[in-house]
Parts: structure tokens; C-alpha cells; sequence
């Protein structure tokens, strides 16, 4: 719950580790997941430059557990959920500011859709009874309503 601490800590060690260290990596863990969901930096008060990081940093979490954790793997499941959650607002944010047009806006929905549908993929392995089974049960549903929203997009 301490974003100020975890970006604290990044800002300090960031210098003199190799930013796929470990520590640097849980901490950019918890960060994309702590963007958008904790107390005060729910999306609605998220700026937009740690919604930017909340999504960089998903990639660089992406990045390190594909290597360390090749083929399906609970926790990319749930990095590339909130890597879809960042894309999305990021693109409605931009479609209501007039910086994305209806087309820009449609290719972001679909590219962001990717990244939902794969999580979909790796997270039906786990247990319904689980936090995260139940989780994937969510995506499921969320994966219909954001097809239909595609497809209503012109």
C-alpha cells in the first residue's frame, strides 16, 4: 500500500542496480499494481504519467518473467490483466482528449484485447476456489463485454 515508498526506493536504487534486479523488479511489480487500484491512486486520480509508468513498468515485469518463467506462468497471466486495465484507460483517456481519433482508438482497444485474452488463456489453469481462479472467471466475463465493445466500435 506504500506507493510513495516502493517509488522512493526505485528512485534511489535504480542507480546502482541493473534494472532486471530482482528487488527493482518486485518493487516495479507491485508499483503496476498498485497504479489504478491502491488508496489515492485509483485510476480516477491516477495522473497520467504513472498511468504511462503503471504500463511501462507491466513490460518490464512482462520482459523478466517470460525469461524466468517461460511457457504459462500465474504471474504473467496477471501482469498482462493489468497491462490490458493500463492500455485501456490510457486509451479512453486520450480518445476524450481528442488525441485519439475513432480508428487510433479502435487499434488501441484491439491491441490492449491481446493482452486480456492471453491472460484469459493462462489463468484458466487456476484452481475456481482460488483468488485467482476466481479472478479468471472475471477476465472470462470481461472478455465478452470488451468483444462486444469492439465490435460496436466503428
Amino acid at each position: 500500500d506504500d506507493i510513495r515508498g516502493l517509488e522512493d526506493f526505485l528512485s534511489r536504487h535504480k542507480k546502482h542496480l541493473h534494472p532486471n534486479h530482482a528487488s527493482l523488479i518486485e518493487v516495479k511489480k507491485s508499483l503496476s499494481v498498485g497504479y489504478g487500484r491502491f488508496q489515492g491512486y485509483t485510476f480516477d486520480k491516477l495522473p497520467l504519467d504513472k498511468l504511462k509508468k503503471k504500463i511501462g513498468f507491466c513490460k518490464e515485469v512482462l520482459d523478466c518473467v517470460t525469461i524466468l518463467e517461460p511457457g504459462i506462468s500465474t504471474q504473467k497471466g496477471l501482469t498482462l490483466y493489468e497491462l490490458w486495465m493500463g492500455e485501456v484507460e490510457l486509451a479512453e483517456r486520450l480518445k476524450s482528449e481528442e488525441s485519439l481519433n475513432e480508428d487510433e482508438y479502435k487499434e488501441a482497444l484491439t491491441e490492449a484485447f491481446k493482452y486480456l485474452e492471453e491472460s484469459a488463456q493462462i489463468l484458466r489453469y487456476e484452481p475456481e476456489n482460488s483468488i485467482h481462479g476466481r479472478l479468471s472467471l472475471d477476465i472470462d466475463v470481461k472478455l465478452v463485454a470488451e468483444k462486444l465493445k469492439l465490435t460496436n466500435l466503428k
